[in-house]
């Protein structure tokens, strides 16, 4: 873990002393309260840049080709989703993706840094007992992964809120049917944009936008892009992009080891770290303060999956991810005695084949653990 976080370190460090003259701060280490020095995340990555993909050790033999074949059309994502926001856990999110290119030709509209299709197949009706969300056949029309880039789509197919005994029907009907538009380039997906399939009062439009946030930056940070060249057990490479993280402007890194391979499939391992662009963030608006300012940001995750060919996703995989944002009133900007408040977001997500376990009929059921992610198998 920490050798991930420590390659992301470097990836940062210099990037402060090239900012334009004039710029303050530590000129060979990543920003320490998490925020860029203005002019300095565009030298990171500007804005409206793709992702980048940096090889830094190609690993040991024998070598494959990951990503060697890929879908044509669409293709089934499962993905729960578990959240905690300032300590108080939402409901977990089960919800079905079906993703692919957009062949209705529409490219998503340009975005510098952002968290967006044809119609969705309708979903299976959910199996009783346990509820069970399997991983779809690999679609038998395969080809080679695109080297440019291209307009995709992600419907919300289904939506389950599992262990919840009656789901609130305005959060579920909000959420089926929602579209996630984005570009998926060689280095991975960005550009994000999202719509609704009807309008919500204002306090739900919160909720949505958190839940369908998150769901993004799960989704983006799942998604391995591989180098363009076979590579062995121990490679490592770097990915870099510049995008919206739950109300936040952020470069992110992803440092992803190929830790093991099984065949076809490879094991891999990712770390994650991403940066404020400056000390804007709409999570501001949640905070009881006047004229609250971003003074601190750390934003930390670790997961592990195994991908193969057929499929752009994991096979299985776990992520989890923690956002901490600290606010302070502007008036106090640089008074170390005012008061300070953490914004803290707390992610777990899995891929794959997921079990749920539901309540027993008559409701005397021990204390049920949190739904946990399948390990990554050979």
């Amino acid at each position: 873990a920490d050798l991930g976080a420590g390659r992301i370190d470097d990836a940062v460090k210099g990037l402060e002393s090239a900012a334009p003259a004039g710029v303050k701060g530590d000129p060979n280490q990543p920003p320490p309260n998490g925020m860029f020095a203005p002019g300095v995340a565009d030298k990171a990555l500007a804005p409206g840049a793709p992702p980048k993909l940096d090889v830094l050790g190609e690993g040991e033999d024998p070598k494959i080709q990951l990503h060697a074949s890929v879908p044509k059309g669409k293709e089934t994502v499962n993905v729960l989703l578990q959240m905690a926001f300032a300590g108080k856990p939402l409901a977990p999110l089960l919800v079905m993706l079906e993703v692919g290119p957009d062949t209705g030709g529409a490219a998503p509209p340009p975005a510098p840094a952002g968290s967006a299709a044809p119609d969705a197949p309708k979903p299976k009706p959910a199996p009783t007992g346990s509820a069970a969300a399997g991983a779809p056949a690999a679609p038998a029309d395969l080809g080679p992964i695109s080297t440019t880039d291209q307009a995709f789509v992600a419907t919300v197919a289904n939506v389950m809120l599992p262990n919840v005994e009656e789901p609130p029907k305005e959060l579920i009907d909000a959420l089926k049917g929602a579209v996630i538009r984005f570009t998926m380039t060689k280095a991975g997906p960005t550009a994000f944009t999202h719509t609704f399939p009807k309008e919500s009062d204002q306090q739900l439009v919160q909720t949505l936008d958190l839940q369908i946030g998150a769901l993004e930056d799960a989704f983006s940070a799942l998604y391995t892009p591989a180098p363009d060249k076979p590579v062995g057990e121990g490679a490592y490479w770097i990915v870099t992009d510049r995008r919206k993280s739950l109300g936040a402007e952020v470069i992110r890194y992803r440092v992803i080891t190929l830790s093991g391979l099984h065949g076809d499939n490879a094991e891999l391992s990712i770390q994650v770290k991403q940066y404020m662009v400056d000390d804007k963030s709409a999570l501001t608006g949640l905070v009881k303060m006047e004229n609250p300012l971003v003074v601190e940001y750390e934003a930390v995750g670790k997961g592990a999956m195994v991908i193969g060919p057929g499929s752009r996703y994991p096979k299985e995989g776990q992520l989890e991810a923690q956002i901490e944002t600290t606010v302070m009133p502007a008036a106090a900007k640089g008074n170390p005695q005012a008061p300070r408040a953490p914004l803290q977001v707390q992610m777990l997500v899995q891929t794959g084949p997921i079990q749920i376990k539901e309540k027993p009929k008559d409701g005397k059921e021990k204390p049920k653990d949190k739904p946990k992610a399948p390990k990554p198998q050979p």
